[in-house]
């Protein structure tokens, strides 16, 4: 036996639904001259809590913490085949913000098509 750490898995996860995307997706790599995008966001905290340490047995150890709560959240997406690579940096990430991305997105695709 090795140690290691289970895949996730959604138990709302629709198996049917699953399988029809990898489809789609199958028929568009078919398509001549596919273009793929990857996009992600994510939030980086100024100062991040520490859930865990190695100590003595019997000890707690502190760590000090400024208690700020300032962060930044970044959207990204980058271009496979050549590299190309966007992000912005938005106050928040939620629905008007990443249209919001998407239309300052827009420009760039097209000035940088391969």
């Amino acid at each position: 036996m090795r140690r290691i750490q289970p895949r996730p898995l959604s138990p709302k996860a629709d198996p049917a639904k699953k399988e029809a995307f990898r489809e789609q997706v199958r028929l568009l790599k078919k398509r001549e001259n596919p273009v793929f995008w990857f996009e992600d966001e994510s939030a980086f905290w100024v100062d991040p809590g520490v859930y865990k340490v190695w100590a003595l047995k019997g000890t707690k150890p502190t760590c000090p913490r400024s208690g700020s709560h300032y962060h930044a959240n970044v959207m990204g997406v980058v271009r496979p085949e050549d590299g190309f690579c966007y992000a912005v940096q938005v106050s928040r990430g939620n629905r008007s913000t990443f249209q919001l991305f998407l239309d300052l997105l827009q420009p760039n695709i097209i000035e940088k098509r391969p």
